[in-house]
């Protein structure tokens, strides 16, 4: 006898693939407001009981639900399939009820001078905020979210990794984002954070008419060069989405947020990825912040 659980959203592009195919594999990490499958294709499936945090390959539930007192444990199989998961320790949560998600971000042409003012806006909320110095700013904002070895290691390749793209070289490039991916603290080491802001900020700028063939150059690139499978599991999963233009509720409208062409006061938006993960959100933040501000002057010299 399986005990219910009814989804409220559900990721339209992991619904569309479980309408077509039943999909077997296990769990492989159960806390308190999220739970992790691996599918026997080593996809990865996550249940989140947190409402507007919807992502790729998501299922969002009530946030009444502490997911950790399920007692559903790590290695027992899970079957998908369109109606629902079937957990092998009695847990069914249905689909019946949940509504599909999908999220893209603005198509607008954006002002470059707005995306100066939103950025050291932004910028002002975090450690040090002095984006006009982004070395200092990278820096300081590692420091307050790493023990000091991590954030001097993450920092000195992430400036390293900056300046190979704007000197175009293929070689360096590989070489920092060889040193960044898998390294850093936390569950989604914080390299790998830093790599998902800094790739939803490339797919940002090129739908810009001014910048995309800037921006699809950089992505191009990044995508032959990186090597996610350096980094464990979740992240790996994290990164191979974002690699897609695949990110999670809370990164796709801080982005439309910050590229928004109006004054705003609503800060909801940047509340709302901070608080993504232990720190993740935060390193996210730092990405999408510093890579905006680089890519932007860049263009301008």
């Amino acid at each position: 006898m399986y005990s219910q659980m009814k989804a409220l959203s559900i990721d339209k592009k992991l619904s569309n693939l479980l309408i077509s195919s039943q999909i077997e594999g296990i769990l492989y990490s159960v806390f308190e407001r999220a739970i992790n499958l691996k599918t026997s294709s080593g996809e990865l499936i996550s249940v989140v009981s947190r409402e507007n945090f919807n992502g790729p390959n998501t299922v969002v539930v009530s946030e009444r639900f502490n997911l950790s007192e399920l007692f559903l444990n790590p290695g027992s199989s899970v079957i998908s399939s369109k109606n629902g998961l079937y957990f092998e320790e009695g847990l069914f949560i249905g689909f019946d009820c949940a509504i599909p998600w999908e999220y893209s971000l603005s198509q607008i042409e954006i002002n470059p001078l707005q995306l100066r003012k939103n950025l050291l806006y932004f910028a002002s909320f975090f450690p040090g905020n002095n984006l006009l110095c982004p070395e200092e700013f990278i820096r300081d904002n590692f420091l307050s979210f790493q023990n000091l070895a991590s954030a001097s290691f993450l920092s000195e390749n992430v400036i390293a990794f900056f300046n190979a793209i704007k000197d175009n070289n293929r070689g360096r490039i590989k070489t920092s984002l060889g040193r960044i991916i898998g390294s850093g603290e936390g569950l989604t080491p914080a390299g790998d954070d830093f790599i998902v802001g800094l790739l939803g900020v490339l797919y940002s700028f090129s739908i810009w008419n001014e910048f995309k063939d800037k921006a699809n150059n950089i992505l191009s690139v990044i995508k032959e060069e990186i090597d996610i499978e350096r980094t464990n599991f979740i992240s790996s999963r994290f990164l191979s989405f974002s690699l897609e233009g695949r990110f999670s509720q809370p990164v796709f409208e801080f982005l439309d947020l910050l590229f928004s062409c109006d004054d705003f006061r609503d800060d909801r938006s940047l509340r709302n990825i901070l608080s993504y993960g232990a720190s993740s959100g935060n390193v996210i933040a730092l990405g999408i912040l510093s890579g905006s501000w680089l890519l932007l002057m860049n263009s301008e010299q």
